[in-house]
């Protein structure tokens, strides 16, 4: 069977694959073969961080334009938790599954409460709820840095910063009609994104290797 060598992608943002492996033994093993569970895993976990950005927009361009689709475009957006969830519930089990589940509900939650206070122009209480977001991504990473030796801390706290300063960025755009530079900024939240699966794939598999038959 013609096999496939999957190398490790480079960030633009933070992290530098050069030093990470001396940081983290990343090195103990070959480069991985792909194989169907390897394809099945990343294929989720690209889809869902994609879903992700892509409902987050979605949600923003309705609730600024006051679409009728909005309660259906709200609905679906919230499934991307329980999606996760599902993913990750035959890696890490009930527990930490529902926990993650959680996180990264209160940090959805949290982003509309920021469309709707800056959509509303009430900047003071947008500022605080933004906060709240920051505080709500640190939790994620501190979570997930707990749960696998292979995912740090810092490194999921820049990745996930930078999906909320380019995520608010966004939503500032559409608030004043700058289209064409929300769907460029769009642009570089999906390259974050494919950072964060990419960040999110190599942990998992590192951390099994038996589950994922990596030599």
């Amino acid at each position: 069977m013609y096999t496939i060598p999957i190398y490790y992608p480079i960030c633009p943002f933070t992290i530098n694959y050069s030093d990470y492996s001396s940081r983290y033994p990343y090195h103990r093993f070959a480069p991985p073969i792909i194989n169907t569970s390897l394809m099945k895993l990343n294929n989720n976990i690209i889809t869902l961080w994609q879903q992700h950005i892509f409902w987050i927009r979605a949600a923003t361009l309705s609730l600024i334009n006051n679409t009728p689709d909005y309660s259906f475009i709200i609905e679906r957006l919230y499934k991307n938790p329980i999606h996760f969830e599902e993913m990750l519930l035959p890696i890490y089990g009930k527990e930490k599954s529902e926990q993650f589940r959680d996180l990264l509900k209160e940090h959805i939650i949290l982003i509309i409460h920021i469309i709707e206070k800056n959509k509303s122009k009430n900047l003071e209480a947008a500022s605080e709820v933004e906060k709240a977001w920051y505080t709500s991504a640190d939790k994620i990473a501190h979570f997930l840095s707990s749960i696998n030796p292979y995912w740090n801390k810092d490194e999921w706290k820049n990745l996930l910063h930078k999906h909320l300063e380019l995520t608010k960025a966004q939503t500032i755009d559409i608030i004043n009609k700058y289209y064409e530079i929300s769907i460029n900024i769009f642009n570089e939240i999906e390259k974050v994104a494919l950072n964060i699966s990419n960040y999110m794939f190599y942990g998992i598999i590192y951390q099994f290797p038996n589950k994922y038959h990596i030599q």
